[in-house]
């Protein structure tokens, strides 16, 4: 009984496995599997080649998408079967409790590479549109722009979802290669989605249906580097081709002697779903167990080039997934375990606990699993420590480095809470064993596969309530929910608590909340007049634009940071008596004229009455926006009782600090800019068809 090592073998090769992974084939191929575990055990055990003589380790991440905590072997899945992904995590360090930032692709991209919460970005809960000009804000430090004064090289391929276009709908200008990527491969910079499919299941096939060809083109497109060269995406050996991208970057980068961080983000398992001819039908976890293997066996190809390039014990490698699994989608959609909840719901474990596995072969002790919790934004200021850097100090950091706990030197998580946001909605706090939790978001029905799923995929890529942070899906919780997620990971009981402590907790909150969707700042037209504060700060006035300097007869430095400009616009100018909300305009984005900006120099402070921004305000795209609560907060605080008052207590602090330094920025551009990337020089024309397989772009 020989265990399949999926990087030893071509696909055609790959035999058919059981559910517990041992090989159901004869004894024609058995030398081919005793090389394959000879490869493994020589990969994960550290490779016997010399590693690169570089000092600083090389990088890789390996993100999968709407991938849920369950979907692997390794993390319990009765049927889905044992590979590459499992043996790097027995040879790794395993977490359980790993967390992404968001519940949906867009804003937890960011927070991979920003190392920061994408609420502080500006970012709501939805994802940058092919047609979008929307993109990760330029003053924000990507890892692979944070990487290269390092003396890394950086490249990537897969999914980006991060921006494509700023003014035309060919410029590229937020593609990966802007962001500090020397090497960009193959990229999907939007995403393979429901509209690609080309089973029939979804769609009728190209030319089948004229309007659905028409939609599928004008989404569905793949590039090298910065250029077009699928339209509609050509899934064949759209694998394959990402994998050729990483074994060419990977052994290139070694050759020249230089440190690299490779970003592979596959497409899979978002649906549509997809593979070769040689995955289909061989898992016994059906079409999305197809996925799996096609990606696992990607995964293994990756490593092989790392220990082929000599690179093993002087690379750290990293795999998890974006967020939860697409629960709605029936057989496509993934599980995330025991977990309740996935992709969308921020208020549930599932929508944002994933797999986390990290090895580092030789410096990290491997073989374990390590419950400490843990954050997708920490593979940022992980891989800052490794390289011997220093984290970027022009904006909040959220990410924290792991090396002390993978190293053994501590035991704990470096986190004290995460706070898991919905947009711009705090819907729960995780401290230690415990979460509260504000809102929850609604799950499927008890039939819903009976109504959607008859033929084991769903009839509608949708989502249970809309995928929305308010509205009747969505339950407020008063008093909030607080919940041992350490032996109720499932999330059925919540734990007994006085309800006069709970009913403050959700009072506070609510004074902590945003008073307007920041995304609405963006679209009050210009009328030269902004609110300020009134005098006593109870009311906001229209009143002429009021430099900050009028409040405090000093400007702010040119390094001024967003939160310095926060405290200073709270202490000057509503002397954080009475600002509900309010705008905080960095100078460098103020132009002295009469179109709702201040003086040249000087940052502005702007107040944002009880309603929200008065129409005709106009707030400058690139503003900094903060959000504070009061600190007239009424009646005192009933005091707290019961056997989790000191939890309470500690939440309650924890929370009212993280809101004082929130700092959120505006997302540039304009989701509705109409650039959907397409192949013809005259994309008005409605034609935008392309396939360049052989085509070499610069």
């Amino acid at each position: 009984q020989w265990r399949f090592v999926s990087s030893a073998l071509t696909p055609q090769d790959k035999p058919r496995l059981d559910m517990t992974g041992r090989s159901m084939i004869g004894t024609g191929v058995i030398a081919g599997l005793i090389t394959g575990c000879i490869a493994a055990t020589t990969r994960f055990a550290g490779s016997s080649k010399a590693t690169t003589g570089a000092t600083k380790p090389n990088i890789v991440v390996l993100f999968a998408d709407d991938f849920g905590w369950g979907d692997l072997h390794s993390y319990g899945h009765p049927t889905q079967e044992s590979g590459e992904i499992d043996a790097l995590a027995e040879r790794g360090v395993r977490f359980t409790q790993w967390y992404a930032a968001e519940s949906i692709c867009t804003p937890s991209r960011m927070s991979l590479l920003s190392g920061r919460m994408p609420t502080r970005m500006g970012m709501q809960h939805g994802v940058f549109g092919p047609t979008s000009s929307e993109h990760l804000p330029t003053t924000d430090i990507t890892l692979a722009e944070a990487l290269r004064p390092l003396g890394y090289t950086t490249g990537m391929a897969g999914k980006w979802h991060l921006g494509i276009n700023e003014a035309k709908y060919d410029d590229g200008l937020h593609l990966p290669y802007y962001r500090g990527f020397d090497s960009v491969g193959h990229i999907l910079p939007f995403s393979n989605h429901w509209a690609c499919d080309e089973s029939g299941r979804h769609s009728p096939k190209p030319g089948v249906d004229h309007a659905t060809d028409v939609k599928r083109n004008a989404t569905c497109f793949l590039y090298h580097n910065t250029t077009l060269v699928q339209q509609p995406i050509d899934h064949t050996n759209l694998t394959e081709t990402l994998v050729a991208d990483s074994e060419r970057f990977i052994s290139t980068a070694v050759a020249a002697g230089t440190p690299f961080f490779w970003y592979l983000a596959f497409p899979q398992c978002h649906v549509s779903m997809f593979t070769n001819t040689q995955w289909t039908n061989t898992s016994r976890n059906g079409i999305f167990g197809d996925q799996i293997r096609a990606m696992d066996w990607a995964v293994g190809r990756v490593l092989a080039a790392v220990d082929a390039a000599g690179a093993t014990n002087n690379t750290i490698v990293f795999f998890s997934s974006d967020h939860g699994p697409h629960v709605e989608l029936c057989l496509e959609g993934g599980t995330a375990g025991h977990l309740r909840g996935g992709k969308g719901d921020s208020s549930w474990e599932g929508g944002l606990r994933v797999p986390g596995i990290v090895a580092w072969p030789g410096t990290i002790p491997g073989g374990r699993v390590e419950p400490a919790i843990a954050s997708m934004m920490d593979i940022f200021a992980t891989v800052i420590a490794a390289a011997g850097g220093e984290m970027p100090t022009n904006h909040q950091m959220d990410g924290k480095s792991l090396l002390p706990l993978l190293m053994g030197q501590n035991a704990s998580s470096p986190h004290e809470a995460l706070f898991h946001y919905c947009g711009d909605t705090l819907m729960a706090v995780r401290y230690k064993q415990y979460k509260l939790r504000y809102y929850t978001e609604q799950l499927p029905f008890n039939n819903y596969s009976t109504v959607h799923c008859s033929h084991g995929w769903a009839d509608g890529e949708f989502f249970q309530g809309g995928w929305g942070c308010h509205g009747g899906a969505v339950t407020t919780n008063d008093p909030p929910e607080l919940l041992n997620i350490e032996s109720d990971s499932a999330e059925e009981y919540a734990l007994l608590t006085t309800d006069e402590w709970q009913h403050h907790l959700l009072q506070q909150r609510k004074s902590l909340s945003p008073v307007s969707p920041l995304w609405q700042l963006r679209y009050y037209a210009d009328t030269g007049a902004l609110p300020t504060c009134d005098g006593d700060g109870t009311n906001a006035t229209l009143l002429p634009n009021t430099s900050l300097d009028g409040y405090a007869g000093a400007s702010l430095s040119d390094e001024a940071s967003p939160a310095q400009l926060l405290d200073t616009c709270r202490a000057r100018c509503c002397n954080d008596s009475a600002c509900v909300a309010f705008v905080v305009q960095p100078h460098s984005h103020n132009t002295g004229k009469p179109d709702g900006s201040c003086a040249v120099g000087m940052p502005c402070c702007w107040l944002v009455d009880a309603e929200g921004v008065r129409a005709g305000n106009q707030v400058n795209p690139n503003a900094t926006a903060g959000y504070v609560r009061s600190s007239a907060p009424g009646p005192p605080s009933p005091p707290p009782a019961g056997p989790y008052a000191d939890v309470l207590r500690a939440i309650d602090a924890l929370v009212a600090e993280h809101m004082r330094t929130m700092v959120r920025e505006v997302i540039p551009g304009n989701p509705h800019a109409g650039l959907s990337p397409c192949c013809s020089s005259n994309p008005s024309a409605g034609v935008c068809t392309c396939n360049y397989p052989s085509k070499t772009p610069p």
